[in-house]
């Protein structure tokens, strides 16, 4: 039985470590992958069998799903090299999508890409039009993503966002998929309403209260139209009558002055 050990895109992966069990899960044979990514295993008696990686090459995720093949009974002729397919191994892959806090995609976030330790992976990583950034052909291990750039009209978020790429996976493992979100910045205006007609209404049809403009004139109509309780009538009745009566008085003395003067001259 021969096989090839072979990354996604195609690459010859050597170091790659396998081991060939039967059908009672006995360990027959551990073998390598050569330079070229090669393995062979010979004088295998008729049977099923797994094989199964223990250690994946450098760099990529093991696959711990077992091949399966039987060596059968009987062959017309030479039985010749049974050719497994390809053993693919893979890396991971993640995505980010950058949102607001209303769950709308941003474009125009640029971030870059760490190791858990610090070490940079990839820098200037900015979403696109879909808000979204990918990256490929990650080893396994620890990462996270630093904004270093807001979209227009945003606030940055410096919080690390963090995720792994897991040692080991059953085929190809699952897109890691990540949200970021950006809230808007402060000092962005707000959104002023369009004004009616002759200012705001309230509900019940009549000017708005709240409004100290449309407070102030209705008052001023109030008092502009007011008519003179029957209190005020009086009173101004009365400083009338006083008046006059004042006045009358104030007539009489000095025509009774003058009389009296007229007497003494005679």
């Amino acid at each position: 039985m021969e096989a090839v050990k072979q990354s996604e895109s195609g690459e010859i992966l050597p170091g790659a470590i396998f081991e060939v069990r039967d059908s009672s899960q006995n360990l027959v044979k551990r073998v390598v992958t050569d330079r070229s990514g090669h393995i062979a295993i010979d004088n295998l008696a008729p049977g099923d069998y797994s094989l199964t990686e223990v250690r994946a090459p450098r760099g990529y995720i093991k696959n711990t799903d077992p091949v399966l093949f039987t060596i059968p009974d009987e062959f017309a002729g030479d039985p010749g090299v049974m050719e497994l397919d390809p053993l693919v191994n893979y890396k991971g892959t993640v995505e980010l999508v950058k949102k607001n806090d209303s769950g709308n995609t941003l474009a125009g976030a640029t971030f870059d890409l760490y190791k858990e330790d610090g070490t940079i992976v990839e820098q200037n990583l900015t979403t696109n039009q879909s808000g979204e950034i990918e990256v490929a052909n990650l080893s396994p291990g620890k990462y996270y993503f630093m904004e270093t750039k807001a979209p227009k009209g945003y606030q940055l978020n410096a919080t690390k966002i963090p995720f792994e790429i897991v040692n080991e996976a059953a085929g190809k493992p699952e897109r890691i998929e990540l949200t970021a979100v950006n809230e808007a910045e402060e000092n962005v205006p707000p959104i002023t309403p369009p004004s009616g007609h002759g200012g705001e209404t309230s509900q019940n049809g009549g000017p708005d209260s709240s409004d100290p403009l449309t407070t102030s004139s209705a008052g001023s109509d109030v008092q502009a139209n007011k008519l003179p309780e029957t209190g005020d009538s009086n009173a101004t009745l009365w400083l009338i009558l006083t008046g006059i009566l004042l006045a009358s008085l104030g007539g009489m003395m000095i025509l009774r002055d003058a009389t009296k003067k007229k007497i003494i001259r005679i």
